[in-house]
């Protein structure tokens, strides 16, 4: 914060009075989430990039067939899940912080709180409370590397500390609803309301744009100019995705050969002798 109050005063004063938006300990719980951005509408962004370009009706059946498409998917892995399994997401990072918390050392301070330690810095941990001393449990709900030491030094399951949350039972209530089936434009119902047509508008100058202006300090995106090199066979221009095996030894000497021809002699370098300079013949 000193850092931005030296650049501007006045962004300081602004974050200080909405540290809820940019600040982790003043999220809400209820969210369990430690991300505040706007990824999100940049996804969805370049979801509808393609149907932009389309009518407004067409673009919301556009929208509309995809979330189908994407809640069966879901409903799918949920009918997978067992009743005490945890949401896929949360499984991976359970299973992320279970394994980091091996470099981490317990000491057992008795009535479920422990003091978990990495390197020189203490961790008080309470299994009670589900709490600890780096706030990642509080806000996402999810143990941390910490409290996961602190659970297996008490022989438990880190799972059974999991907020209800990442249940598989709310897992499937979020995708239990589903978007039906629509038939085509012609088959709508007819209403005695008057037709809404779209406002006049006049052609721009030049073609439209399909992406969002960037800022000012924001990167250009440009084209790759690093070279690519194949992990399998070691040549460039291509990658492991697109190789056929690589090069043949007769392509490589044959490569070789023209890059010597190209290259020339190398000046300096010493000559190579005859056979008959080798042994002189006696007179």
């Amino acid at each position: 914060m000193e850092e931005i109050r030296k650049k501007s005063l006045q962004a300081a004063e602004y974050l200080l009075g909405v540290p809820q938006q940019w600040s982790k300990h003043q999220f809400e719980r209820e969210v369990m989430c430690d991300h505040n951005t706007s990824n999100f509408v940049e996804s969805f962004n370049a979801l509808i990039n393609e149907l932009k370009e389309k009518p407004v009706l067409q673009l919301l059946e556009g929208i509309r067939t995809y979330f189908m498409e994407k809640y069966s998917e879901k409903r799918e892995v949920a009918e997978k899940l067992w009743r005490h399994d945890l949401t896929p997401y949360a499984q991976g990072i359970l299973d992320s912080n279970a394994s980091d918390s091996r470099f981490c050392v317990a000491i057992n301070g008795g009535h479920g709180e422990l003091e978990v330690s990495e390197g020189t810095q203490p961790f008080p941990i309470d299994l009670t409370k589900h709490t600890c001393l780096c706030g990642y449990w509080q806000v996402t709900g999810l143990p941390c590397k910490y409290a996961c030491r602190a659970i297996y030094y008490s022989m438990g399951d880190p799972k059974r500390y999991v907020h209800s949350f990442y249940s598989a039972d709310n897992y499937k209530n979020t995708y239990l609803n589903y978007m039906h089936p629509m038939p085509n434009e012609d088959a709508w119902s007819t209403f005695p309301f008057p037709h809404v047509f779209p406002p006049i508008s006049e052609r721009g100058i030049g073609r439209p744009a399909r992406q969002r202006k960037r800022k000012p300090d924001e990167p250009r995106k440009g084209k790759r100019s690093v070279i690519l090199r194949c992990s399998i066979c070691q040549t460039l221009r291509h990658n492991a995705r697109s190789c056929h095996g690589g090069p043949t030894a007769r392509q490589k000497k044959a490569v070789a050969q023209k890059k010597r021809k190209n290259e020339g002699p190398v000046h300096g370098a010493p000559k190579r002798k005859a056979k008959n300079d080798e042994h002189p013949q006696v007179i």
